[in-house]
């Protein structure tokens, strides 16, 4: 019998897994990958807020940057640039296993190539069921935690829902010049409704990759050609890696004696799909709620529903304002792209977000209110149409 019962080994679980095993309570991790070598569709990005906030080993980094290219279809460019590091690369199969180390040498108890085949909650424990080595395996405990990304079938058997808004992610190796900024490439041709990315990581490679709703493998191939001819990246034979990202999040997070973290309750940011720093913030105040829980010995759906009401009022604003931003971008074609790239410049957006200490890496909402409220912008887009009754920008 375990205090906590964690399923997925990703960053939510095995941060959670740490953080719970620190408070002294008895956590299983379940993983059912057998290798931990992390999400291989994730670039790794991530902002000098989240590297100075969470456990971070120096060594995990593997770049810095303070400068990010946009190109438009036609290549118009915005520049964002100020002059300390704006966001780094991490080793994001080393952070995996850094996590997860962290959790055993705490105590937690570790199992991967696994796969949860059935659960059953009710007023005094969680049991599942789980299929290890063509063996099956019962555990029991206290407190069930689902982090086991978007697509977990659990969630729908709890009744807390599914995830179907989704994008698909496209990611390579290359060899590449030695760059020195992220470059993002916007256009139908190339990530319809999302945008391509190429980002440095160690001397002369570079990850690319696109965002789409379908044939991620077929536009990314697109977006390397073009890279290809622009004299930016060379060898592109690597191995291809595929995921999803969810866009919106979980009917319902918690329910009685479960708590739903990460990419599984859509716990995402919508304009860039990151995922790593809402994650961490959310594994926090899941463990924050579950050691109230435990001291007062309350499992209860009503005791646990504290914890969806603490993330959403940190991140649901960010949340709702980014789908906002995401259902807008993807009605626009390549000429309206470009004309909102000479728009930011010609109306002085631009300058006013660089200038403006509230532009972020992570938090978005202000600076995309700021953007629509723009009389040209607004007039582009026709920004009423997104709008339902009574909401304002």
């Amino acid at each position: 019998m375990y205090d906590v019962l964690i399923i997925g080994g990703g960053i939510a679980g095995s941060y959670l897994a740490f953080k719970l095993s620190s408070l002294g309570l008895k956590v299983l991790l379940l993983e059912q990958k057998k290798n931990t070598n992390g999400k291989e569709c994730c670039t790794g990005l991530i902002s000098y807020e989240c590297l100075k906030l969470y456990p971070f080993d120096d060594s995990l980094v593997i770049r810095k940057f303070n400068r990010a290219t946009l190109y438009s279809p036609s290549k118009k460019k915005l520049i964002f640039q100020r002059d300390n590091t704006q966001a780094l690369v991490i080793d994001r199969p080393k952070f995996d296993l850094f996590l997860i180390n962290l959790a055993i040498e705490k105590g937690a108890h570790f199992y991967s190539g696994n796969k949860a085949e059935d659960i059953e909650v009710n007023d005094h424990k969680v049991m599942l069921r789980v299929d290890y080595n063509k063996h099956f395996l019962n555990f029991e405990a206290k407190v069930g935690i689902i982090a086991n990304g978007y697509n977990s079938k659990i969630t729908e058997k709890l009744g807390l829902g599914y995830i179907s808004n989704i994008v698909l992610g496209a990611q390579t190796e290359v060899e590449s010049l030695n760059h020195e900024e992220v470059e993002i490439f916007f256009g139908r041709n190339i990530a319809p409704g999302f945008f391509g990315w190429l980002v440095p990581t160690r001397p002369n490679q570079a990850k690319v990759g696109v965002l789409t709703r379908n044939n991620p493998k077929i536009y990314l191939e697109n977006l390397l050609s073009m890279l290809t001819k622009m004299g930016k990246v060379k060898n592109t034979k690597e191995k291809c890696h595929t995921g999803g990202i969810p866009l919106t999040t979980l009917t319902q997070s918690y329910s009685n004696r479960i708590l739903v973290v990460g990419d599984a309750a859509g716990q995402v940011k919508p304009t860039t799909g990151g995922g790593i720093f809402y994650s961490l913030i959310c594994s926090d105040i899941a463990m924050e709620t579950l050691k109230g829980a435990f001291e007062v010995n309350n499992f209860s759906c009503q005791y646990l529903s504290q914890y969806e009401k603490k993330w959403k009022e940190t991140l649901g604003q960010e949340i709702k304002i980014g789908y906002l931003a995401r259902k807008i971008f993807e009605s626009f074609n390549n000429q309206m792209i470009d004309l909102a790239f000479e728009l930011v410049k010609r109306s002085g957006v631009l300058e006013g977000l660089l200038k403006n200490e509230e532009l972020s890496f992570d938090w978005h909402s202000k600076s995309i209110i700021n953007i629509l409220k723009n009389n040209q912008v607004a007039k582009l887009i026709g920004i009423n149409k997104y709008l339902k009754d009574g909401d304002d920008i």
